[in-house]
């Protein structure tokens, strides 16, 4: 009896364990954007496409949660879970002029 219980507890902790998940976000997602150097199309193939973009995207605008790991986008309609938005400002050239990442909520 007493050997099937912690049979049954060690299976238990076994299968908790297995459903925690790592984290998802990156330190160094962001290290790439530099103002003046940076430019529109090396955005996308890093970060996809944006969530909303505005001005025939000059500006673009992207959705960030951040957990243990770092910042990790977000690519859904609500804002659940959203605590960051990535603002990006291009000139015509397709160069960025200026970002910044607004905290949208507290964690």
């Amino acid at each position: 009896m007493r050997f099937s219980l912690m049979f049954a507890c060690l299976l238990a902790c076994g299968a908790l364990c297995a459903c925690s998940t790592a984290p998802r976000g990156q330190q160094g997602l962001l290290g790439f954007v530099q103002d003046g150097s940076t430019r529109r199309d090396e955005v996308v193939t890093r970060l996809g496409a944006a969530s909303a973009s505005y001005e025939s995207s000059r500006i673009l605008a992207y959705r960030l949660a951040e957990d243990a790991g770092g910042l990790y986008l977000v690519q859904v309609q609500d804002w659940s879970g959203i605590c960051h938005s990535l603002i990006l400002v291009f000139d015509d050239t397709g160069l960025l002029r200026r970002h910044a990442l607004v905290r949208t909520r507290a964690q």
